[in-house]
């Protein structure tokens, strides 16, 4: 892994710290992460999840994109997921594929714990 892409995964560590954070280097410097459990809120269930993405070898100047949650979750109410949310794999494992993207990427500030959160954040606001 690239010493921005180690930093990153520290840093996620470190800001899910009831979690484990699991990296796994897939050779060109970048790496897949899980994190498990991630919190939901009511909407969902169950209310907890695991996250996995992939923080890309050019990491901070590319985003994280697309993340993954199981694909066990559920809107508690029934209803669809609603837009940005859809059924996939992800490394041959299925998955709900979370669709947010960071159109205005700035390297400085858009970390991986930032990126994870505004995911957590919008899914538990729809």
């Amino acid at each position: 892994m690239t010493p921005q892409v180690e930093q990153a995964v520290e840093e996620l560590r470190n800001c899910f710290r009831g979690s484990e954070v699991i990296s796994k280097d897939i050779g060109d410097g970048g790496a897949f992460v899980t994190i498990d459990p991630v919190h939901l809120c009511s909407v969902y269930t169950p209310r907890e999840t695991w996250m996995k993405f992939q923080i890309g070898f050019h990491y901070p100047k590319a985003d994280i994109y697309p993340l993954f949650i199981s694909c066990d979750v559920k809107r508690s109410d029934g209803q669809p997921y609603g837009e940005g949310i859809v059924r996939t794999t992800f490394n041959g494992e299925p998955a709900l594929q979370i669709s947010r993207s960071s159109n205005h990427l700035n390297p400085d500030i858009d970390t991986a714990v930032l990126k994870v959160t505004k995911v957590i954040q919008w899914l538990n606001e729809q």
